[in-house]
């Protein structure tokens, strides 16, 4: 039985077309979602998707943007630097407390992993009212104190500390509230949605919110 063999030119193009369809499956691959505290093990370059919550927001002079993502569930975190690119940065649009879906590149600066991405890869999935409880914060203060947020919660009376405090659903988990322009009493027993700054009174080494401003929510 006689064999036939593939001509140079009929290799070269069988070769040429499973490259091309090798290339068409690695583009077509989901790009891996994973936890932020498993970045720190994987090898630099590697593209993956990230779930985090905006716990501090800088711009730097060059246009490029540096996020910090924290997981709420355990509190690690991770930078993110956002190159400019086309479309609006991230910058214009979020706020502390905003969750995002983050699709960038592993590098390493010092042993440290960061993800460096790009606006296009950036999206905005939940806004921090809908993100941010009491409980939450109150396990995850360290990343959100001094910051401006906005939380919902009811807000209740404290009969033993004499204080407004906006707890969760459940009475579990509150924090302290208090306002100059605001007569917080009015809102006791309601279900609010709130804006302040996550503070830490020197004195008496408690949290608080320093409210902005409140509405009522159904």
């Amino acid at each position: 039985m006689r064999l036939m063999m593939p001509s140079p030119r009929q290799s070269t193009a069988a070769l040429s077309l499973l490259l091309s369809l090798l290339v068409i499956l690695s583009a077509a691959s989901p790009i891996p979602l994973v936890s932020i505290s498993s970045v720190q093990g994987l090898d630099e370059g590697a593209e993956v998707r990230v779930l985090g919550v905006v716990a501090d927001l800088r711009r730097f002079d060059s246009g490029t943007e540096a996020i910090i993502l924290v997981d709420l569930g355990d509190g690690c975190s991770i930078s993110v630097y956002c190159t400019e690119g086309i479309g609006s940065r991230p910058g214009d649009y979020i706020k502390v407390g905003d969750e995002l879906a983050v699709v960038g590149a592993v590098v390493r600066s010092d042993g440290l992993a960061s993800l460096l991405s790009s606006p296009s890869q950036v999206t905005l999935s939940r806004v921090s009212a809908y993100v941010l409880t009491p409980d939450l914060l109150s396990e995850n203060w360290v990343s959100f104190v001094g910051d401006d947020l906005s939380i919902r919660g009811r807000i209740v009376q404290d009969p033993f500390l004499d204080e407004v405090r906006l707890s969760d659903r459940s009475g579990d988990a509150s924090v302290a509230l208090r306002s100059d322009s605001t007569d917080l009493s009015f809102y006791v027993g309601f279900d609010v949605l709130l804006a302040g700054q996550l503070t830490m009174d020197p004195l008496e080494l408690s949290l608080f919110i320093s409210v902005e401003w409140v509405s009522l929510q159904q």
